[in-house]
């Protein structure tokens, strides 16, 4: 081997005051005649945070980047300042999980705006918005709000740890419309560990509540994905969807969440399709055994749809992805490929936030 690996703990930078921060970052300038690939714009990128304070079951960020930490005001000012001077940008992106968690959160968006910058955010916690706060975004320029409700369904959205009620939700969406933010993309999963029917027909119900504030015509972007498991969460194992026998309850579960969707004007639904979130569940949970899979598809070059028609009537490929999703179900947390390479902050700690979503807790 290149390389000698050796279990490692991951040693978070805790003083993100004094740690140093790229304010000459490189912004691409389109002419108006060209298409701008960058879903930004030419924008300066803050990192306010770093981490996440919350626990979200089916994510790494909430998983593995413990403990949450915030820059200070002044530090973010100073980076500000300084990258004005040494970056030709029109935007700041505020970077972070819960950047609105920041401290100083309203002082840096009045900081912003003070000094003439135009800001847009990511995706913000919808259960947390004020008045004040959509004022702030309406003033920056901002015209599309980011949230994720993940599920249409509270006793679902519990399980997954991340425990917001719809009333929160809907009252979220209300000030931002009323506000001055005329658009809202949505994100939402399927397929989730412990999702039943009605989960996943609250999926559509909650979009159409949220259209019917009185959205425009494709103002309300619904962006349907299915669950991918990650490595190092509590959710590693899931894999269940991508069993071939059940591929096809996967996709009736997309038919039961778009086709009450259909027709509907203020709703622009967006997915990424099944075949490329198997793709993925493959590149996120492979071991070494299946790296040769990374090999074969890039020399049949194409995309997802092409590579799952290749493994489909790929007997061989068919059986090791098989075998390796089958082990990973029946292995034990530690105990799987990726524990190899790094050790997580906790085993224990996801092993027991696993146990907590199927006992309800």
């Amino acid at each position: 081997d290149v390389y000698s690996l050796s279990l490692h703990d991951a040693l978070p930078i805790e003083d993100l005051y004094s740690y140093k921060f790229p304010v000459a970052q490189v912004c691409p300038i389109f002419g108006k005649s060209e298409e701008n690939l960058f879903p930004f714009g030419e924008a300066f990128y803050l990192e306010v945070n770093r981490g996440c304070p919350y626990s979200c079951r089916f994510c790494i960020t909430g998983a593995q980047t413990k403990p949450f930490r915030n820059r200070s005001m002044a530090s973010l000012a100073n980076i500000l300042t300084q990258g004005r001077e040494m970056t030709p940008f029109k935007r700041v992106v505020l970077i972070g999980s819960a950047v609105q968690d920041h401290p100083d959160f309203l002082k840096l968006c009045q900081f912003l705006l003070d000094n003439k910058f135009d800001f847009s955010i990511p995706s913000i916690r919808v259960e947390t918005l004020t008045k004040e706060m959509v004022e702030l975004f309406a003033q920056s320029g901002m015209k599309t709000i980011t949230i994720a409700p993940e599920t249409g369904s509270e006793r679902l959205r519990k399980k997954i740890g991340k425990s917001i009620t719809n009333k929160a939700i809907l009252n979220g969406v209300r000030l931002c419309l009323e506000g001055g933010l005329p658009n809202l993309k949505a994100y939402f999963l399927y397929g989730l560990p412990e999702e039943n029917e009605d989960d996943v027909l609250a999926i559509p119900d909650l979009a159409r509540q949220i259209a019917d504030f009185g959205y425009g015509k494709q103002a309300v972007r619904v962006s349907l994905n299915p669950f991918v498991p990650k490595a190092q969460t509590p959710f590693e194992a899931c894999i269940d969807n991508y069993l071939a026998v059940n591929m096809p309850i996967l996709k009736n579960k997309l038919e039961m969440i778009s086709n009450p969707l259909k027709g509907n004007r203020q709703i622009k639904l967006e997915t990424l399709s099944i075949e490329e979130a198997f793709i993925e569940t493959c590149f996120s949970l492979g071991d070494r055994a299946l790296s040769d899979l990374i090999v074969d598809l890039y020399n049949i070059a194409g995309s997802a749809p092409s590579w799952h028609r290749f493994i489909k009537k790929n007997t061989p490929w068919q059986q090791k992805i098989t075998t390796h999703f089958t082990n990973l179900k029946q292995s034990k947390f530690g105990e799987r490929p990726w524990n190899q390479v790094v050790e997580t902050n906790s085993i224990d700690f996801l092993a027991r936030e696993y146990t907590r979503a199927i006992e309800n807790k």
